[in-house]
C-alpha cells in the first residue's frame, strides 16, 4: 500500500487536548525512502505518510509513539484506499465539526504545499492532496454543503449588515462574545459607538483596539442608542424603545422587546441551515466517493 495516515481528531479527543497529541516530525525524518504530510488544525493532528510499505511504516510510528507516551495508542490508522478516502473526506468538509466548512481546504492545501516545498514530501502525496483539494472544491461548487451560516456569531453579524444603518452602536459586554463579533462585524466599516462593561480596563482594552469610546453600563445612556449588540451577564431584564435593532446572545436574556433578536433565534437559524447542509453532505458523499475510486483506479492505493 502506498498510503497511509495517523489520525487524532475530534473524533476521537476533545478539541481542547488536541494539542497535546502532536506528532513530533523528529521520529519521521529517521525513516528513509518516506514522504509525509502533516495536517494540523484546532480540530486535528493528521500525519500523513507513502512509501513502500505506508501500512507498515503507519504501525511502527504509532508503536514509536506509544513508547513515548500511552495516550497516543488513541490514534487511528488509516490504509490504502481508507486513507484516501480520508484526506479525501477531509478536503470536502465531509469530516468537520462544521459540516462543509470552507477554512479546512485552506488548510489542507497550505499544508501539503509546505511540505512539498520543504521537500519532506513528494509526487504521490502531492498527487493524493491535489486530488483531495480538486474533490473539496467540486463539492462546494455542485451541492449546497457549505451554503448558509451555522455559527451564532456568523449569524449575528449577518443579521446585523442586513439591518444596519450606519448610526453609532452601543456594545454591551467586554468579554469573548463581544471581541469575536466586533472582529466579525468591523471589517471594511469604521465604527462608532461605545463598549459598556462592568469590567471598565475589559471595556477599554476593546474600545481603542476599534476606535470607540468606553464606559461602565448605564442603561439610560443605553437607551440612546438606536443599534445594540449585547453580550452581557444580568439577573435584570431591559427593554429599549427607542432601539431599531438589539442582538442579544445572553444567556439569560438581557433584553426583552419585539426590536430584540435572541440567541434561541439564531441557534433555530443555525440548525435549519445545518440540516440543509446534512441533506447536501448525500450527493457530497456521492461525488467524493465516486473521485476516490477514480484516483485509486489511476494511482492505485
Amino acid at each position: 500500500m502506498k498510503y497511509a495516515a495517523i489520525v487524532y481528531s475530534h473524533k476521537n479527543i476533545d478539541s481542547n487536548e488536541l494539542y497535546n497529541y502532536d506528532i513530533p516530525e523528529s521520529i519521521l525524518e529517521k525513516k528513509k525512502n518516506l514522504e509525509y504530510v502533516m495536517l494540523r488544525t484546532c480540530n486535528r493532528i493528521e500525519l500523513y505518510i507513502s512509501s513502500d510499505n505506508a501500512e507498515g511504516d503507519a504501525k511502527s510510528l504509532l508503536k514509536e509513539l506509544c513508547n513515548r507516551n500511552p495516550k497516543y495508542e488513541i490514534g487511528r490508522i488509516y490504509t490504502g484506499k481508507e486513507a484516501v478516502k480520508h484526506a479525501f473526506y477531509v478536503a470536502a468538509g465531509l469530516d468537520s465539526i462544521v459540516l462543509g466548512e470552507n477554512e479546512i481546504l485552506g488548510q489542507v492545501k497550505s499544508a501539503y504545499t509546505d511540505y512539498i516545498n520543504n521537500g519532506k514530501a513528494g509526487t504521490k502525496l502531492e498527487r493524493l492532496f491535489k486530488s483531495a483539494v480538486k474533490t473539496g472544491k467540486v463539492v462546494r461548487n455542485d451541492t449546497a454543503i457549505n451554503k448558509g451560516k451555522t455559527g451564532i456569531y456568523s449569524l449575528a453579524i449577518d443579521y446585523m449588515n442586513k439591518n444596519y444603518d450606519g448610526e453609532e452602536i452601543a456594545i454591551i459586554g467586554s468579554g469573548e462574545e463581544a471581541r469575536r463579533f466586533l472582529k466579525g462585524f468591523s471589517t471594511k466599516r469604521n465604527l462608532k459607538g461605545k463598549v459598556f462593561s462592568r469590567e471598565i480596563e475589559h471595556a477599554k482594552k476593546l474600545a481603542v483596539q476599534y476606535g470607540m469610546d468606553y464606559g461602565t453600563f448605564d442603561i439610560n445612556e443605553i437607551g440612546k442608542y438606536k443599534t445594540l449588540f449585547c453580550a452581557y451577564r444580568s439577573t435584570e431584564k431591559f427593554e429599549s424603545e427607542e432601539a431599531k435593532l438589539i442582538v442579544d446572545i445572553s444567556v439569560p436574556h438581557v433584553f426583552e422587546g419585539k426590536n430584540v433578536l435572541h440567541i434561541e433565534e439564531l441557534a433555530s437559524q443555525a440548525e435549519k441551515t445545518l440540516n440543509r447542509r446534512k441533506e447536501a453532505a448525500k450527493l457530497a458523499e456521492q461525488i467524493t466517493l465516486s473521485r476516490v475510486d477514480d484516483f485509486i483506479d489511476i494511482y492505485g492505493e
